[in-house]
């Protein structure tokens, strides 16, 4: 079975802890699994084209920033 290193972040509070995991998943061209049963995932255009094909179209494409990652998950339009 292959290593599938990741970073799991359960119920954060709106703020600080969004930016810490945008510049983290940003630093390491990652995507944020919204929620990996049905395969719903937040990431930059640079890592969309590197998704499985089956994972593109409920993909959600941002500018991967503390704001704007916590408006993809929460729903919350940013300022």
């Amino acid at each position: 079975m292959g290593y599938s290193p990741s970073v799991q972040v359960e119920r954060p509070h709106s703020g600080g802890v969004f930016g810490i995991v945008a510049e983290l998943v940003s630093r390491l061209g990652a995507a944020v699994a919204v929620d990996p049963s049905e395969g719903r995932i937040v990431c930059r255009a640079e890592e969309y084209a590197h998704l499985p094909v089956s994972m593109r179209k409920d993909a959600v494409v941002i500018e991967m920033t503390g704001e704007r990652l916590e408006a993809a998950l929460l729903g919350r339009h940013p300022a």
